[in-house]
């Protein structure tokens, strides 16, 4: 869309730039009936050529303008598109983190598994009492919460980044 601004702001150079150019119009008029001296004749027509003698400043002003309006237009472009550099990577770097931060606590999910499967078993040789394996199974259930919360939002962030790189699914 920036890009087509620009463009259309390019355009408008030209379009400022046309009032130099005269301008020549053709009026005719056909009539069904007549009076008067002129009678017999059944239809007229007129020319008229405008030059813009004095309107040069007016018009050097206005193709000033438009230039100045299609360089700004030239520099959204280019700002558009850093920023849009800027978002893939930043886009890339959620979705590694995110990667990496659901694989740790994938593996801490194993680990928080064995620690209360452990705790059971000890709980059944009397070694620990009723509260250290309800904190076991606390521990297992918080940490399967967050491993399945930073899965789910490593693939928010890939189909984010999906999006700004310009992929649709099909």
């Amino acid at each position: 869309a920036t890009e087509q601004a620009a463009r259309v702001a390019k355009e408008a150079v030209t379009v400022a730039g046309a009032d130099r150019w005269p301008t020549v119009s053709l009026d005719g008029t056909y009539f069904v009936e007549r009076v008067g001296a002129a009678k017999e004749v059944a239809w007229d027509a007129a020319v008229e050529v405008d030059v813009p003698i004095f309107q040069g400043g007016e018009v050097t002003g206005a193709i000033r303008e438009a230039e100045s309006q299609a360089r700004q237009a030239g520099w959204q472009v280019s700002a558009a598109r850093r920023s849009a550099v800027r978002d893939v990577r930043d886009r890339h770097a959620q979705v590694t983190t995110a990667i990496a931060q659901a694989e740790a606590l994938a593996r801490a999910l194993e680990a928080a598994d064995e620690s209360y499967r452990l705790q059971v078993e000890d709980y059944g040789r009397s070694l620990v009492n009723h509260l250290e394996v309800l904190q076991a199974l606390q521990a297992l259930q918080d940490v399967r919460r967050d491993a399945i919360h930073a899965a789910y939002e490593a693939k928010r962030l890939a189909w984010r980044l999906r999006a700004s790189v310009g992929e649709t699914p099909a």
